[in-house]
């Protein structure tokens, strides 16, 4: 269980399952700690500890981005870390390479597939996450006919 606690001490709200891994956590101990209580399975891959979790839009972010790590936030999303809407609801909106799609559905979380290489997608870091540039994002909700 030392492993286990090493997870526990980082200050990270939840983590992926390659990460337990690699402390040498296997997916039948990850089972027996979900069912116990000690964890929640967040989604796919991604656990989290019950103590530590929380409804900030920051986590759920990086929630989504451990099931996407190469996505870009973008559209309402990055409009809210912008602090240009007061609304956080809905889900987090992902920018992704049309073929990098994640093969399992992620609750709240929209993905927008583009053949544009993400390279060429203009961005900039904010908060810690690779976020399009307010000038992209406004230019993206325009094309996609969303309000913002």
């Amino acid at each position: 269980m030392k492993n286990y606690d090493t997870l526990k001490n980082s200050n990270k709200p939840s983590f992926a399952l390659k990460d337990a891994k690699k402390l040498g956590i296997s997916s039948r101990m990850l089972t027996y700690l979900v069912k116990s209580g000690r964890l929640v399975r967040v989604s796919q891959g991604v656990y989290a500890f019950p103590e530590k979790q929380s409804i900030d839009t920051l986590d759920l972010i990086y929630e989504a981005l451990l099931s996407v790590p190469k996505g870009i936030v973008g559209f309402q999303t990055a409009i809210h870390l912008y602090d240009l809407s007061d609304d956080p609801a809905g889900p987090i909106h992902l920018v992704v390479a049309y073929q990098q799609t994640p093969k399992v559905t992620l609750r709240d979380v929209q993905l927008h597939r583009t053949r544009t290489p993400l390279r060429s997608i203009q961005t900039q870091t904010l908060r810690g996450f690779k976020v399009t540039t307010i000038e992209q994002t406004i230019i993206d909700l325009l094309k996609a006919g969303e309000p913002f």
